[in-house]
């Protein structure tokens, strides 16, 4: 599966799996839709899920969080963030937040489609995913250490691998053991959460 045809793939996408993707790696009674929560007050977030050649192979790149006071703490994530007021559109947030979070240069990035629609209840966090490609091979991430640990870049063919797909026990910031938790076991890391969905649904697309 080469670059070109994953892109064309999302680009000809009549209709996306949404919940039906999301609900296969989300864990226990996680609410997925505007019908389940109340999200009057929620953030806005964006990010990206970049497509890029390494080394002749389709790649994409999540970034590991440095360790704070907070829900996400150490998490394994896609570059992005909450939108600021003076980001003129949320995908401009994703931009902004990967050019901080990881060096990207905005003038290499090639906007495809927006992916559904993502709810973190934890965080209270609305997350609007963005699928883009960067027009560089083998492109060279800087993180900025104050808020990453380190960034991972994934063979897109380990997201589509059912076996990478498993269940662990996660133990959260705030103390609570969540049981039977799906996650992608990718590069010894567990991805699991508002990442996973995502993940999810790119599996799904490609897969179709």
């Amino acid at each position: 599966m080469d670059l070109d045809f994953i892109i064309h793939k999302f680009q000809s996408l009549a209709e996306l799996p949404g919940i039906r993707a999301h609900q296969e790696v989300s864990p226990m009674n996680r609410p997925l839709s505007y019908n389940e929560i109340d999200t009057r007050d929620y953030r806005e977030s964006s990010v990206m899920f970049f497509l890029y050649e390494k080394g002749g192979e389709p790649h994409t790149v999540v970034i590991e969080r440095n360790t704070y006071d907070g829900v996400h703490s150490g998490q394994i994530g896609l570059p992005g963030g909450k939108i600021e007021d003076f980001d003129e559109t949320i995908f401009q947030t994703a931009l902004r937040e990967a050019n901080e979070e990881i060096g990207v240069q905005p003038d290499v990035v090639g906007e495809i489609r927006r992916l559904s629609t993502v709810f973190i209840p934890v965080s209270h966090f609305i997350v609007n995913p963005f699928v883009s490609v960067l027009n560089q091979n083998d492109p060279i991430f800087i993180p900025d250490p104050r808020e990453v640990s380190q960034v991972i870049e994934i063979p897109i063919a380990e997201i589509l691998k059912d076996v990478n797909i498993q269940k662990t026990s996660i133990r959260t910031s705030g103390g609570f053991i969540l049981k039977e938790v799906p996650f992608f076991a990718i590069q010894d890391q567990t991805i699991w959460g508002a990442t996973a969905l995502i993940f999810n649904e790119v599996r799904h697309i490609l897969l179709s």
